[in-house]
């Protein structure tokens, strides 16, 4: 994922209109899918952490929270 963005950070914006609820961490994957279209498959899968721990793509996100997307793996 880091070599389809060309770096290992992405910083997106997520506006929110009034009446709408806030920004969730499965938004972070469709603005960065939005962004790097070639890794929009790979995303689809991928798992997100918010501070550390992994969260569901539902979980709310609050201004300035770091999101971290952990792709798909294999192995064992």
């Amino acid at each position: 994922l880091a070599e389809a963005a060309e770096s290992r950070e992405i910083l997106v914006d997520l506006p929110v209109a009034a009446g709408e609820p806030g920004p969730t961490a499965g938004r972070v994957l469709d603005a960065v899918a939005t962004r790097i279209p070639a890794a929009a498959d790979r995303l689809a899968h991928a798992a997100l952490a918010v501070d550390d721990r992994y969260v569901a793509r539902t979980r709310p996100l609050a201004e300035g929270e770091i999101v971290a997307v952990i792709p798909p793996v294999s192995g064992g």
